[in-house]
């Protein structure tokens, strides 16, 4: 028998795990940030689990995910590696026994799916597909990544419930792993909330965003392969020929270099700005005349939920998966090949030319925190 009992319809006094890797200020674990506070509000008693509370460049952004609601527990196991934290996840079940660890990622996944059967608990494991499993599995180049990949391939089959963050994803993981579409559940990441239209507000402090300057383009993101920002940087050039725009680009990685150097040689570096890591993407993102999301693959990209939210007008590249989900087959914004330079510029200097484009709120109800919270209570529950 379950810890949690389905047939009682109170949620009191339960306790629920959200195990991640790490912090690196992402969607996932913004989205997971949201969650503990919403199943907390619930009534749920909520432990955080990390396996380190720095990931890579993350300093500041764990200073803020750390800072946990009332309700919610952080518990750092301060391991080098998720497998690391197998251990101290053992120790954990065992002496918790929480009704439902709900991990994110496949890293977390193939952690909590071990450590639940080397504790012997009945906890259910709930498993969240943040990507599209497919591009996990082609880019798998290091032995880690490729031992992860076949450890998931093995090992899903026994968790509870495995959900992902969009119909794509969801589909693509039954593909990848021969089972039946109904075997995975698609639950939207908890993304729009009350902090982001009270943050939205709040006043910025950029060059770019003074009175009467030029229009603002805006992406945010890692500085990595996955988000593109070549293309999107080649087609903000071909976009700032034709108009007087500029493009700010928020997130830390690293081809920063690069792509500085890229902006050089397009002689368009006095127009683009990288500040790195940012707290409130919100207060920005409802002041910038345009969101573009240059992305080759994707989940369920939060950015473009969040900007819609913000009242940012966006332009995404159809990437699997998310975007074509999220935008409605382009009613909500613009939708244009990935790696496609002229397309995206195209539409980006469309979009720049149309005033009042913003997406209206019912294109992001389906994501806000209370839906998604209601959606894992269920699965929590074993409905």
């Amino acid at each position: 028998m379950s810890a949690f009992d389905s047939t009682n319809l109170m949620i009191t006094n339960y306790r629920v795990a959200i195990y991640i890797p790490c912090l690196t200020g992402g969607g996932a674990e913004i989205s997971m940030h949201r969650l503990a506070a919403g199943l907390a509000k619930e009534g749920f008693n909520v432990d955080f689990l990390v396996s380190n509370s720095i990931g890579p460049d993350a300093e500041e952004v764990a200073s803020n995910l750390t800072q946990m609601p009332e309700g919610v527990n952080f518990i750092d196991f301060k391991a080098r590696t998720p497998r690391a934290s197998v251990g101290p996840l053992v120790r954990y079940l065992k002496k918790q026994r929480p009704a439902a660890i709900i991990s994110f990622g496949h890293n977390a996944n193939v952690v909590a799916l071990l450590a639940r059967r080397l504790a012997s608990v009945q906890s259910r494991n709930i498993l969240s597909i943040q990507n599209n499993f497919s591009a996990e599995v082609k880019n798998a180049t290091t032995k880690h990544e490729k031992l992860m990949v076949n450890a998931a391939r093995l090992s899903y089959g026994s968790a509870d419930v495995v959900t992902a963050v969009s119909r794509g994803v969801a589909d693509d993981m039954a593909r990848v792993l021969r089972r039946k579409k109904s075997w995975v559940k698609v639950i939207y990441n908890p993304i729009v909330s009350q902090e982001i239209t009270e943050k939205a507000h709040q006043s910025v402090e950029h060059e770019f965003f003074r009175q009467d300057t030029p229009p603002v383009i805006m992406s945010i993101g890692r500085l990595e392969p996955q988000k593109d920002y070549r293309t999107l940087i080649q087609a903000f050039a071909k976009v700032r020929k034709r108009r007087p725009c500029r493009l700010v680009i928020f997130g830390q990685g690293y081809l920063r270099t690069e792509l500085e150097e890229l902006s050089r040689q397009l002689g368009i570096e006095s127009d683009i700005s990288m500040p790195g890591y940012t707290s409130n993407p919100y207060a920005f993102l409802s002041k910038a005349s345009l969101f573009v999301l240059s992305s080759i693959h994707e989940g369920l990209p939060t950015v473009l939920i969040e900007a819609m939210a913000c009242g940012c007008p966006v332009v995404s590249t159809d990437c699997p998966s998310g975007p074509m989900e999220i935008l409605d087959g382009g009613k909500w914004g613009g939708l244009v090949p990935m790696q496609n330079v002229d397309e995206l510029a195209e539409s980006i200097d469309q979009s720049l030319a149309m005033p009042n484009t913003a997406a209206p709120p019912e294109s992001w109800k389906p994501y806000t925190v209370e839906a998604s919270v209601s959606a894992y209570i269920k699965v929590i529950r074993g409905h």
